[in-house]
């Protein structure tokens, strides 16, 4: 009920053209670039200008939104709800410039001659994990990332016969919901939570399962099985725990406890990974907070203290932070993750 009373004053805001932003009083002088128009990117760019600065978002695809454009299916998020959204901050001066990659079209020290001062690292996750288990780079394996950027490109092909999406989060069943979409006969999720403790939502689910989408619980995955190069099923594990006392993932399998599911497709949806890629010369961006940070399973950083803490990334000599889900991507459900979004960036002056 909640999120149909926002979506009706957000349309009803966008109708009546009653969503206006002040300029900023003055203007600083100053030039950032943000390099990633999602939504880390954008946010960043949105306060960048309100606090007077000269904004540029560089992106490399050829709309901006990044997971608002080819992550979240059209169905739960219209595209043109994103695109007014985005046309807001155009309005305010800030400069979107799309097809352009950072590190291959452009580099961070070429962008500093044309004047910027500063620069926002907000590429995001544009890779989907794997489970490291035989066949998964086979034809007919394809990552939640992937398929879903595909589906919102309109670029997915037709799929024909049976699917299994490996994974029990939102962005599993927006795989199998928009799998069924593309034509698929049956679709499944597998997943090693048990349905309690699936990180996918209660109306997500429901709204699956209302759509024939089978889900099963308690099963990781063991081993595509391939005939003649193609996939013809999968072996699955069951899982005895996810994670360990601490909170930490580290799922426990019973070997000897396993299932064949056949299919013809296989979506792994089981986390995402950063693609940073080559983002130009100098040094890359380093965690903050010194040697007393120690990396611990969890992608933080544990203080001497033993607190967990997920900096922001920054580099002061060169004048970058970075942030967004390309900062150290979570690798458990959010329940375990603390808050790690930094804030508004600083515009260090030149010198």
């Amino acid at each position: 009920a909640n999120r149909d009373n926002e979506l009706y004053i957000i349309e009803t805001a966008f109708s009546q053209g009653l969503l206006r932003r002040r300029r900023p009083p003055q203007w600083s002088g100053k030039k950032v670039a943000v390099v990633g128009s999602g939504p880390a990117g954008l946010a960043a760019a949105d306060q960048l200008n309100h606090r007077g600065h000269s904004v540029t978002v560089v992106e490399r695809e050829a709309h901006p939104g990044g997971l608002l454009t080819y992550g979240i299916p059209s169905y739960k998020l219209e595209k043109d709800v994103v695109e007014a959204e985005i046309q807001i901050l155009r309005e305010l001066g800030v400069e979107i410039r799309c097809g352009v990659e950072v590190g291959k079209d452009v580099t961070l020290d070429q962008l500093r001659q044309q004047g910027y001062q500063a620069f926002y690292i907000a590429i995001g996750c544009q890779g989907g994990r794997k489970a490291n288990i035989p066949g998964e780079d086979s034809p007919g394996v394809m990552s939640a990332v992937d398929f879903l950027r595909t589906v919102a490109g309109g670029e997915a092909d037709p799929i024909q016969g049976r699917c299994i999406v490996v994974g029990g989060g939102n962005v599993a069943v927006d795989v199998a919901r928009s799998a069924l979409r593309c034509g698929a006969q049956q679709v499944q999720m597998v997943c090693l939570e048990s349905r309690d403790a699936m990180p996918a939502t209660p109306e997500e689910l429901r709204e699956a399962e209302a759509e024939a989408v089978a889900i099963q619980c308690g099963w990781g995955p063991k081993e595509i099985c391939l005939e003649a190069g193609r996939v013809t099923g999968v072996v699955f594990k069951r899982c005895l725990s996810v994670f360990d006392p601490e909170g930490r993932f580290a799922p426990v399998y019973d070997e000897s406890d396993t299932m064949t599911l056949p299919c013809e497709r296989v979506f792994m949806a089981i986390g995402r990974a950063a693609g940073r890629g080559n983002r130009g010369a100098g040094p890359g961006p380093e965690p903050c907070g010194g040697p007393g940070h120690l990396p611990d399973r969890r992608g933080g950083y544990l203080r001497r203290r033993g607190r967990v803490h997920r900096p922001q990334v920054r580099h002061r000599r060169h004048r970058r932070r970075q942030g967004g889900g390309g900062l150290h991507p979570p690798v458990c459900p959010a329940q375990y993750q603390p808050d790690h979004r930094p804030g508004p960036p600083a515009v260090y002056p030149a010198g």
